[in-house]
């Protein structure tokens, strides 16, 4: 609001929504970032319909009724940190280990500047919002049907932008705590152990291009040893790489036997897949973390790791099954 404009807020599918929203703020361009997979791909195509036939309102000294201009789908690509036009391969030849991916794109790409802010965004062209309901409010956990309980261990997540930098300040800069990153790395259960960036990270609040740049910056300005490195390395660059593998296969990712087609005979044995899910396995380690995720919504890396591993090796549980869990 301070550089000049509000934010539109809406509930609901973006098929439904955006087309009447650019309509009526008289854009010509809807701006996203490219997906990967299925179901993401199918919302971009049924946007694309949805725009098929809209035309943004203007005013006379504007129009052009002869030759109307249709609103238009724009996806770009965002959300990782190396940029997929930046690769020295084509997806399609994307190496199916990580070791000689990681070595080919620190050693042939740049990690591409972030942009500036501009400091005014200026105006709508048009603004008939009122006619579909106006700018809308931040609509209330309750009313998204979200039953919310304040977990007393852990870290308590804050949404938005300002609480990612926040978070980004307070761990580099405040707490100093990048410089032992890979010795604490592996901890479980608190707020200063790791970064904990993920989640601004998967909904766009922080970009992973920003945090290179504070990494870099930190190493200038304080120290840069193998915790500043590992940041880079194994969190942001293994962020980078499933990314790009999904691009390269698909909806293979999420096929039984994987990419390599592994067949294996998995279980899906009801009563214990749910011991798993509901902390009752009798396994204090295992049941620990999973309670952590019930109560949080949060499970470190690690824990990930084994109550994953304890799932797929020890249980022989079908590995899809914990896959909508965790």
């Amino acid at each position: 609001m301070k550089r000049g404009l509000n934010l539109v807020i809406r509930h609901g599918k973006p098929e439904d929504i955006l087309p009447s929203v650019a309509k009526a703020a008289g854009a010509h361009t809807i701006y996203a970032h490219k997906e990967t997979c299925s179901e993401e791909l199918l919302v971009e195509r049924l946007v694309k319909k949805g725009l098929q036939g809209v035309s943004p309102q203007s005013d006379e000294s504007t129009s052009t009724s002869r030759n109307p201009t249709n609103v238009k789908l724009e996806l770009i690509w965002g959300s990782t940190m190396y940029h997929i036009d930046d690769l020295p391969f084509n997806t399609s030849n994307l190496p199916d280990m990580y070791t000689q991916f990681r070595k080919s794109v620190e050693s042939k790409c740049a990690v591409r500047g972030c942009f500036k802010l501009p400091p005014s965004i200026g105006t709508l062209p048009s603004n008939d919002l009122g006619k579909i309901g106006g700018w809308g409010d931040v609509p209330s956990l309750d009313q998204l049907g979200v039953i919310h309980e304040e977990a007393k261990k852990g870290m308590c997540f804050v949404g938005g932008e300002s609480a990612a930098l926040g978070r980004v300040y307070e761990y580099f800069w405040k707490k100093d705590l990048l410089k032992v990153y890979k010795h604490t790395r592996n901890g479980m259960l608190g707020p200063d152990y790791s970064t904990k960036f993920s989640p601004w990270l998967a909904f766009g609040n922080v970009s992973p291009r920003f945090l290179y740049e504070e990494v870099k910056r930190y190493e200038k300005d304080r120290l840069a040893n193998d915790s500043t490195y590992w940041v880079l390395l194994f969190e942001l660059i293994w962020r980078d790489y499933f990314r790009f593998i999904s691009v390269k296969y698909g909806n293979s990712i999420f096929h039984l036997g994987g990419l390599r087609e592994v067949e294996a005979r998995w279980s899906q044995d009801r009563n214990l897949f749910e011991s798993w899910r509901d902390d009752r396995t009798g396994y204090p380690l295992i049941d620990a973390n999973m309670k952590e995720l019930s109560t949080t919504g949060y499970m470190s890396n690690r824990g990930r790791q084994i109550v994953c591993s304890f799932l797929v090796r020890d249980m022989g549980i079908d590995w899809r099954m914990g896959a909508e869990v965790v």
